[in-house]
């Protein structure tokens, strides 16, 4: 929903904003070929851990994949999810075209809802913390122009509460 509420902001075209809604809700798809003991995990994670859970994006893109044509504009989004906005930043050239832009919304919206939810092994921040955070990430793990459309749909969303 924040992804998609952010993309709208962002002016994209129909289909594109329709593309990243279905990226939001089936971007994880690939935890399921991981065991929910590492999912669940309340200690920190070894190194061969966390490089399966991050194997999760790539699980994902051959799961939606196998479904045919019908996802095949989504499974780029998946794909580069968790990779951060500074990443595409090469010193020559400054393309940012590397990680798809509705790949970088969903990282925002992803990376909020990671901070505001309970997890196992901690517990969830308040939405103005989080929105903080990302904030303050804008220009290195975030993009800032995806910062700036998602802070105008939190903070509008916060002032309805």
């Amino acid at each position: 929903e924040l992804a998609m509420e952010t993309a709208i902001i962002m002016d994209l075209p129909r289909n594109e904003i329709e593309n990243i809604r279905v990226a939001g809700l089936l971007h994880d798809i690939g935890k399921i070929e991981i065991s929910g003991e590492i999912l669940r995990k309340a200690a920190q994670l070894t190194t061969e851990e966390r490089e399966l859970i991050d194997s999760h994006t790539v699980k994902g893109a051959y799961i939606l994949s196998s479904v045919g044509s019908v996802l095949k504009e989504v499974v780029p989004i998946v794909v580069a999810h968790h990779k951060y906005f500074v990443d595409t930043l090469d010193a020559s050239d400054k393309d940012t075209k590397k990680i798809p832009l509705a790949s970088r919304i969903l990282a925002v919206a992803d990376s909020f809802d990671a901070m505001t939810t309970d997890r196992p092994y901690r517990k969830g921040m308040p939405p103005w913390e989080a929105l903080e955070e990302i904030v303050s990430n804008a220009g290195k793990q975030f993009d800032p122009e995806v910062v700036a459309a998602f802070k105008h749909v939190v903070t509008a969303k916060l002032e309805r509460v």
